[in-house]
């Protein structure tokens, strides 16, 4: 709860904070335990940071640990997210309009900086330039998810057959956690996660409707954006833009805004989920004519989205950590997961020029304002929420004295 209340930063940030309490402080884990825990979150799809929190839970407490800790590291931005949805009214202004307007330039240059990192860290090889382009090029020729799902796949593929592959790069595998203090779910444990997982997902794809009328209508778009998404919280963006501006559920206006409020929170990226399931929830009430607005109901949607978009990365932690110490390796399988992270870069590009920087740079001043906050948090290391109050005051009173 504690760093829920204070991760300020991003994924790379928790990480930093989690090593910082849990290895060094508290000495639950060694370093090389720690940096195999992070090496499994940063292979498999969903949010590393949550991942390696929800497993720092499970390892120490079983399945209370794990929920507990869930709890405690998403909880303050959930609610933090929920008071700025319920909010929103209050910006229908002209005033309110440049500020939501800032709001949309923050996340670009949120965006532009995680492309920017992600590329420098992933984008190692000839190849996987290529493969980022080619992804990149395709996102932006269709909207179609089914190929951007797609794509990512092909991309793993291609990666583990083209890569040359050095015999000598198969690490010898150690026994991790293995200590009396720790709870290792069983081999039994992790086929159910598994097949859990695929149940999920094949539903979801197949019947979608079916399968959301008994527990969340919404519930397809953000699981199969979960169970997809490599490279951090950031990654998300494009799916979920997909799934919910694209469909009409809400505006681009409204999803840019809790976009760029989801930076100035702490905590997990994933959150966004929360706000979302509110305001589509919100505005489906709105639409269908409702003369009271359900806020149980917005609620319940919120709480809904949230568990469905943290799911499916949750059951490949359990799934994979019991045989994770012979998994990575294996130097195809590595090789695999770089050319999918290498795809999820040429996503994330493409996604941040339509529709981040389309609609949040409109003019030369925007383009001036994303330029001093880009230097202010990547050069002289302002901190994040000072780069939001920036953002948001100068918009603020353009659209006042303009």
């Amino acid at each position: 709860m504690k760093l829920g209340c204070t991760s300020f930063g991003g994924p790379i940030a928790h990480l930093a904070y989690f090593r910082q309490t849990f290895v060094k402080k508290l000495d639950w884990f060694s370093e090389s335990e720690y940096g195999h825990l992070l090496s499994i979150c940063q292979l498999i799809p969903g949010p590393a940071s949550s991942q390696v929190g929800f497993s720092i839970g499970l390892l120490r407490g079983g399945w209370i640990g794990a929920i507990l800790a869930f709890i405690g590291f998403t909880l303050p931005s959930v609610l933090l997210l929920l008071i700025f949805a319920n909010s929103l009214y209050l910006l229908d202004s002209t005033l309110g309009n440049g500020m939501l307007q800032g709001l949309a330039i923050l996340a670009f240059i949120v965006v532009l900086q995680a492309v920017l990192g992600m590329g420098k860290q992933l984008l190692t090889s000839v190849l996987f330039w290529i493969l980022a382009l080619a992804v990149f090029t395709l996102v932006l020729m269709t909207s179609s998810m089914v190929f951007h799902v797609a794509s990512i796949a092909i991309c793993a593929i291609l990666s583990a057959l083209l890569s040359s592959e050095n015999p000598a790069s198969q690490t010898k595998s150690e026994n991790f956690f293995s200590s009396a203090k720790n709870y290792l779910p069983s081999r039994r444990l992790s086929l159910f996660a598994s097949m859990i997982f695929v149940l999920f997902a094949v539903l979801f794809v197949i019947a979608p409707q079916d399968l959301g009328q008994f527990s969340y209508a919404h519930g397809s778009p953000f699981f199969l954006s979960g169970a997809t998404v490599f490279g951090g919280g950031h990654v998300v963006l494009p799916f979920l833009e997909h799934s919910t501006v694209a469909q009409g559920l809400i505006t681009e206006n409204t999803f840019l805004a809790g976009y760029g409020a989801t930076q100035a929170v702490p905590g997990p990226m994933f959150s966004f989920a929360a706000y979302l399931g509110y305001t589509i929830d919100i505005n489906e009430q709105l639409v269908s004519g409702s003369q009271r607005i359900e806020l149980f109901s917005a609620l319940s949607s919120a709480i809904l989205a949230t568990l469905y978009l943290f799911l499916p990365g949750f059951l490949l932690i359990i799934a994979v950590l019991p045989i994770s110490q012979k998994l990575v390796t294996y130097p195809k399988i590595r090789k695999a997961f770089d050319g999918a992270n290498a795809a999820v870069v040429g996503l994330l590009a493409a996604t941040l020029y339509d529709p981040i920087f389309t609609h949040a740079i409109r003019h030369n001043f925007d383009l001036a304002i994303a330029a001093i906050g880009f230097v202010a948090l990547t050069k002289l290391k302002i901190p994040v929420l000072a780069v939001v109050v920036l953002c948001v005051l100068l918009k603020g009173l353009e659209a006042v004295y303009t």
